[in-house]
């Protein structure tokens, strides 16, 4: 058994992580060994998350007075709680456990202020490309407008520069031809 202070103190770390976070990801955990909790955990690291185990009563008071506070209806069982930022890279790292592992049921979540999702959306959620997936395929959409648009003001100059190395070609021809033609005249 823990003591009050002890409870006091998960309730307020879990309350701050919940206010900053974007995600929260529910799964039944029916008898993941060590290793692979700590693979879960490992991977969930990787994308700025994190995977608890808390007691489900602890939970439902420390999302009170969030974003999250309507997930104390889905909490009971034996449940990991995965916490975090980038919602499709965490449910991505939660399906393929689930895939790889039946010991894994994932129940549901929640998107901060969008309320609660099941799980086929958690599913869904993680077919997405991640976020930072997204924010280079933003960045290479921006760019290429731009970068076309500067490919057209240097093809102006470059152009202008054959056209006139064209002409002085077109003279140099014309004006040796002129002079060989002289040059026979006078033979």
């Amino acid at each position: 058994m823990i003591g009050r202070e002890k409870k006091e103190q998960i309730i307020a770390q879990l309350h701050d992580r919940l206010m900053t976070a974007q995600a929260v990801i529910i799964a039944e955990n029916t008898g993941l060994t060590a290793i692979q909790m700590a693979d879960l955990r490992h991977r969930l690291r990787d994308c700025d998350a994190a995977a608890q185990v808390v007691k489900n009563t602890l939970v439902k008071i420390s999302v009170a007075n969030t974003p999250f506070a309507p997930l104390s209806e889905k909490l009971s069982g034996a449940l990991i709680y995965g916490i975090g930022g980038d919602p499709s890279s965490m449910a991505k790292v939660f399906s393929e456990t689930a895939k790889k592992n039946n010991k894994l049921i994932i129940r549901g979540g929640a998107l901060a202020h969008s309320g609660n999702l099941d799980d086929a959306a958690i599913w869904t959620l993680a077919a997405l490309p991640g976020r930072m997936e997204l924010l280079s395929r933003l960045a290479a959409t921006t760019a290429s407008p731009i970068s076309g648009f500067l490919r057209q003001l240097n093809e102006f100059p470059a152009s202008f520069a054959r056209a006139l190395a064209a002409i002085r070609d077109k003279k140099k021809t014309k004006f040796c031809n002129h002079n060989r033609r002289k040059s026979d005249e006078q033979s």
